[in-house]
């Protein structure tokens, strides 16, 4: 607990020191925009459905222009992705060279981050694709047996996958955060930085389960403290743009609201970006506590780390 209690204290340091780093921690929460849509949405769900029909109606006439919203969307998720890899290899290098007392900036590890990124990205589609076969295979069987009528059966067989599955979905959850650490700390291809990252797992998967559940607890902690603050902000806003909105008007009050919640938007942005970047300093630092370089060979081109036990 020591251990793991210095490592926290280091990186809320270092998460506070480095505002720079927060930077990369916007392109890893875009996400939340999504979330932001769904919280400030309209809670009517008739108004709901009807704007969703008269938006499809109105696509469905136009099919150029369905298509090349479709191309659009897609483009703008794939920018969205590789900005996400991008991010999380450049934080990931940059935590390295402030660690190691190198010169930093985002500049510099956004640009070194084309090295990475690609590997990160394969590393992470390889993981999710097994685990989601790995849910396809003891789900089928399930559903199976629940089709014929066999509830009992399908109920006892599910509970046995699903004593499968946890564990399966907890080293796959392991696995994904290690390997981008070996590739961007050792240059390791995809294949091998999921290697180590099993051998890892396989070794100290009882030290690596406390690590992973404490420092869980502690984002989810923060997460929802930034959650009430974004309601403390809110409440001022409703009520100002309510008064606006009754005595000048449905103008002033919907730019009042309208401004309030951007603002109130961006700063939830920015706290969590500070809670991503809080996450990965916290993974970097238990990294370089439970492995270390070995020598290089003369006639290896990579140093393989040692895990330590």
């Amino acid at each position: 607990m020591a251990v793991y209690s210095k490592i926290f204290k280091q990186a809320y340091f270092l998460t506070r020191k480095h505002r720079f780093l927060w930077t990369f921690g916007l392109f890893l929460v875009w996400d939340a925009l999504f979330f932001l849509s769904f919280i400030f949405s309209n809670p009517d769900k008739n108004q709901n459905e009807q704007q969703h029909q008269q938006l499809q109606a109105w696509l469905t006439v136009r099919p150029g222009l369905t298509l090349a919203f479709a191309g659009a969307l897609l483009v703008l998720f794939a920018v969205f992705i590789v900005l996400y890899f991008r991010a999380r290899a450049g934080l990931i290098m940059t935590i390295k060279g402030i660690l190691d007392k190198q010169e930093v900036s985002f500049q510099k590890g956004f640009k070194l981050s084309k090295l990475f990124y690609l590997r990160l990205l394969g590393s992470s589609v390889i993981q999710v694709s097994c685990l989601i076969l790995a849910f396809i295979i003891l789900a089928v069987p399930v559903a199976y047996l629940w089709s014929l009528g066999f509830l009992f059966r399908a109920s006892l067989l599910g509970f046995f996958a699903l004593l499968i599955f946890v564990p399966i979905s907890f080293i796959a959850s392991l696995t994904n955060v290690l390997s981008p650490l070996f590739i961007v700390q050792y240059d390791l291809t995809i294949e091998e930085s999921i290697r180590q990252s099993f051998n890892l797992v396989g070794r100290l998967w009882l030290k690596l389960l406390a690590f992973h559940v404490l420092l869980t607890i502690g984002v989810w902690t923060a997460l929802f403290g930034c959650l009430f603050v974004v309601f403390l902000l809110s409440l001022p806003v409703v009520l100002l743009s309510s008064f606006f909105y009754d005595k000048f008007g449905a103008f002033l009050g919907a730019l009042t609201i309208g401004t309030g919640m951007t603002v109130i938007g961006i700063i939830f942005l920015t706290m969590l970006a500070g809670i991503a970047v809080f996450h990965q300093i916290s993974w970097v630092l238990a990294f370089q506590e439970l492995v270390k370089p070995q020598p290089e060979d003369e006639t290896e081109a990579v140093s393989l780390p040692e895990i330590v036990s």
